[in-house]
C-alpha cells in the first residue's frame, strides 16, 4: 500500500488523494 510507503519515502500524497478519489 501507498500508506507505507508514504513512511519511507513521503512522495505518495497524489497517489493517497488518487486512491480516495477512485
Amino acid at each position: 500500500d501507498c500508506l507505507l510507503l508514504c513512511l519511507h519515502r513521503k512522495a505518495c500524497t497524489t497517489d493517497i488523494l488518487r486512491g480516495m478519489l477512485e
